[in-house]
């Protein structure tokens, strides 16, 4: 439903567009280009699924060397993987927008343990002094200790904002909202702006 909903609005741009399962897309190594089932380059693909899992499979040389564009382009690999929380810590402790963070637990009380590669809440594991709370699914790369943050709740929901960045500027914004502890891929999502 993602891939839809940004190719309807790619669409209304004026955009031509066409959703393609992954095994129909091609390579031409002779061109450098990934292609569709005509054979006919691909300008620009957007993907969903993750950069750390592509780059594993078979055939991933082919990313390093096409002139196919990726939208989410593969240095978002970086920003996606939590063990950025504690390298930001150590840079800046105390900071108002960042929590506490590290590659171990030692001296914290209350804690939200978070895989590296991890997405939409999975294998997540709350921890605090009344209960524990996980999901199980992403972690073998390892993971990261942050100190719990009880997210406020209105109505019984937590919202949780995301947003879109172009350099510094925000040019997107969406909440979603869960009744459990851990925001997951089943929680209501809500384009809130999308400039």
């Amino acid at each position: 439903m993602t891939v839809e909903y940004l190719r309807d609005t790619a669409h209304q741009a004026g955009l031509d567009t066409a959703y393609l399962p992954f095994e129909d897309i091609s390579y031409n190594r002779l061109r450098k280009e990934f292609c569709d089932p005509k054979g006919e380059k691909i300008e620009n693909i957007f993907k969903l699924q993750p950069w750390e899992q592509m780059i594993l499979e078979e055939g991933a040389n082919y990313l390093k060397e096409t002139n196919t564009t990726f939208i989410e382009p593969a240095w978002k690999m970086l920003w996606s993987n939590k063990g950025l929380l504690p390298i930001l810590w150590e840079i800046a402790p105390n900071h108002p927008y960042l929590l506490p963070a590290y590659f171990d637990k030692e001296g914290l009380s209350e804690w939200v343990k978070k895989p590296l590669f991890g997405r939409e809440g999975a294998n997540v594991t709350i921890n605090t002094n009344y209960s524990t709370y996980e999901t199980e699914d992403y972690g073998e790369e390892g993971f990261v200790y942050q100190e719990y943050f009880a997210h406020p709740s209105y109505y019984n929901y937590r919202p949780l904002i995301g947003l879109w960045m172009i350099g510094d500027e925000c040019v997107g914004m969406g909440i979603r909202e869960s009744e459990k502890k851990i925001t997951d891929n089943l929680s209501r999502f809500v384009p809130h702006i999308i400039k």
